[in-house]
């Protein structure tokens, strides 16, 4: 997997070593300064595919560097993140740390990293301290596509407005089909938030959140609901990919 995304990267002149974004014109009156590309969070047991595969699409890597998670408060993008991974694998009787833990980041990159794998529809950092302009979305979300077809994910979690559009924007394109949606949390009767999508010719369970530095709507339309929309990836793993559940 690894070594398919690089090849990917390289060939769009947007990896570590060779980054020539073909959009870079357009994109660096946005920026502070040009910062290289910033490639995706890869779990090791998510990599073997002996696991429900769990992909989060964010939004951009903002000031990170490399691809460790950032702040750990309660709060924050990576902790509400790496909860619901938490969370996930509690559902499946398979406890991968104490939960008061979460914040430790020594304990998070040993017993939660492997877990799951992370990406963002903005593909390098711009570094301007703030989210980057729908415009640099608009140009970027056009590399994702390839980019989930090797990740191959079973569960995909879109973070924040961008994200969702990237999606539909595969939709649009007819690079992805929809055999279906429903809604879980109080939004419901406004905006769906579950989507059942077929990529790589496999049914894959799609759940739209806030992103979580949105605290007002995280907190009110997903964080609320975290327990649901677990509860709906096991039952949709179960009935879809069965053998992933035999932790």
């Amino acid at each position: 997997m690894e070594t398919q995304l690089k090849r990917y990267y390289q060939k769009n002149k947007i990896s570590d070593d060779n980054f020539d974004c073909k959009y870079w014109d357009c994109c660096k009156r946005y920026a502070k300064s040009k910062i290289r590309f910033k490639g995706p969070l890869l779990g090791e047991i998510y990599k073997e595919n002996s696991i429900p595969r769990l992909l989060f699409v964010s939004l951009d890597p903002g000031k990170r560097k490399g691809n460790e998670p950032g702040d750990l408060h309660p709060s924050s993008h990576w902790y509400n993140t790496l909860y619901f991974v938490w969370e996930f694998f509690e559902r499946l009787s398979r406890t991968l740390c104490d939960k008061k833990q979460i914040r430790d980041r020594g304990i998070v990159r040993k017993k939660i990293h492997p877990y799951f794998a992370h990406t963002n529809t903005v593909k390098c950092c711009l570094n301007n301290g703030k989210e980057v302009d729908k415009h640099v979305f608009e140009k970027c979300r056009n590399f994702l596509y390839e980019e989930l077809k090797i990740l191959d994910p079973e569960i995909l979690i879109t973070q924040g407005k961008q994200a969702h559009k990237a999606i539909m924007h595969l939709k649009s394109k007819g690079l992805i089909s929809f055999l279906g949606h429903k809604s879980i949390s109080s939004f419901k009767k406004i905006v769906p938030d579950v989507y059942y999508i077929k990529l790589n010719n496999k049914k894959i369970l799609w759940i739209k959140h806030y992103h979580p530095s949105s605290q007002r709507y995280f907190w009110t339309y997903t964080r609320r609901y975290y327990p649901q929309y677990i509860e709906e990836i096991y039952n949709f793993t179960r009935d879809n990919y069965p053998k992933k559940l035999n932790l």
